[in-house]
């Protein structure tokens, strides 16, 4: 007998409900707004570690040279621009000269003209005419001054030529000192951010 009455307790346990239908679903509602939370939540924060920066090379060189890389640097930059400057001057430079040029080839054809119209004058005994003979004075003229002033600008890009030429012999090795005195940073910086990428790999987990 007393075995069918816990039987029966028994029974009446499994199917009396756990609590008011109410209380059921306010902690259903819970459930799910602890959730929505939690995601907005895992958002926020995935968003703001992807917004961490990783370490700047610029920065993190200029944070760890010493004066005499510092100045390689300023040296390399300093040279950098002397020999764009060179470039431009040197562009200038030729194509002056290529102008002097085109009007020295001109001034030829012109004394070519007058000279032939001179010995076909001395050949049929006929003077030149005053005006043709001061042409060809003039524009003989013209061009032994084109000359002077061409061989002026050849000069002149010679010696900018050497300059560049130096110049860029210098930055050479400066550049060289510098990238020899960046290397051990360069290992370090590389190092930094690979360890910057496996913290964020471990955030984001």
């Amino acid at each position: 007998m007393s075995a069918k009455v816990k039987t029966h307790d028994q029974r009446k346990k499994a199917h009396r409900p756990k609590g008011p239908w109410l209380n059921r679903v306010f902690i259903g509602m819970l459930t799910f707004c602890f959730g929505l939370l939690t995601f907005i939540f895992e958002g926020f924060v995935l968003r703001d570690i992807e917004t961490i920066r990783q370490p700047d090379w610029e920065t993190y060189r200029s944070q760890r040279s010493d004066q005499s890389l510092s100045e390689l640097q300023v040296r390399s930059s300093e040279l950098g621009r002397q020999l764009a400057d060179l470039d431009r001057q040197i562009k200038r430079q030729e194509a002056e000269q290529r102008v002097l040029q085109d009007g020295s080839r001109n001034l030829q054809e012109t004394m070519r003209q007058l000279v032939e119209l001179q010995r076909l004058s001395i050949q049929k005994e006929v003077a030149m005419s005053e005006g043709d003979q001061a042409n060809l004075s003039t524009a003989l003229n013209q061009f032994l001054e084109t000359q002077t002033r061409y061989q002026s600008f050849n000069k002149q890009l010679q010696d900018q030529h050497e300059t560049k030429r130096l110049a860029e012999d210098e930055k050479r090795s400066v550049d060289d000192q510098v990238q020899q005195a960046t290397a051990p940073i360069r290992r370090e910086y590389d190092q930094e951010i690979r360890q910057f990428f496996m913290r964020l790999a471990l955030y984001q987990l």
